[in-house]
């Protein structure tokens, strides 16, 4: 990819290009900190017209890349330059730590025996945790689509009109199709709203609801690597 970007100098969005390998162990401090100096050079010499730069860890070596990130903006000579390293965790990583959050959340409310319908008992408490993480990201989109599913066939307005969505052929570049889909978020909102205000149960639910929402989100960009824009807040 780097010889066949090498005569190309005009980059209308970006240009792929193969990083020095670093040959050290990973996890070492040396290894981090050539990677953390050869981000902070590059944005200071101006290659990159940015005003700061991305590092992406996966969980072990983000701690260790965080702490030693710190130390350097604090004793370091060149804190300005190292203070726009920005350090990001892996998306995989990030989205595990975030479904354990949810379990968390979400224990004692039932979430745990419903899934032992589907799953074993212990496996539905490993999922809780979200190690497993493509078990467990699954099992939270089938539980938001029962949640959704009992929300509108109790709702003569949106099994109204999803029927009338039903007959029609969706086409995301076609303004009518993004105007019903549009409609259909904000009566789902609405809807969700008025729920919340049944009680703190209802309330819990509605919160995992985001949730569940926001990880579709996230998912989606990561898999495009185009921003998404959330319909739902988390509260």
């Amino acid at each position: 990819m780097t010889k066949l970007t090498a005569t190309k100098t005009s980059y209308e969005i970006s240009k792929i290009r193969c990083l020095p390998f670093i040959n050290l162990v990973p996890s070492s401090c040396d290894a981090i900190y050539t990677v953390l100096k050869f981000a902070a050079e590059k944005l200071k010499s101006g290659s990159v017209e940015q005003s700061c730069i991305f590092l992406t860890f996966d969980q072990p070596l983000y701690a260790k890349a965080h702490d030693m990130l710190l130390q350097l903006i604090i004793t370091s000579s060149e804190e300005e330059m190292f203070s726009k390293v920005i350090l990001r965790l892996g998306g995989f990583h990030l989205l595990m730590s975030f479904m354990a959050a949810i379990g968390f959340i979400m224990a004692g409310s039932g979430l745990q025996e419903l899934w032992s319908t589907i799953y074993a008992p212990n496996v539905a408490a490993r999922l809780m945790t979200g190690h497993p993480y493509t078990r467990t990201l699954r099992a939270h989109f089938l539980t938001q689509m029962a949640m959704a599913k009992i929300i509108f066939d109790v709702d003569v307005e949106i099994s109204d009109f999803l029927e009338e969505f039903s007959m029609h052929d969706f086409d995301l570049d076609e303004e009518k199709s993004t105007q019903m889909a549009a409609k259909i978020s904000t009566i789902l909102y609405e809807k969700l709203e008025n729920l919340r205000k049944h009680g703190d149960t209802a309330s819990l639910w509605v919160q995992y609801f985001h949730a569940c929402n926001l990880m579709q989100n996230f998912v989606e960009a990561e898999l495009t690597g185009r921003p998404t824009y959330f319909n739902f807040e988390l509260i």
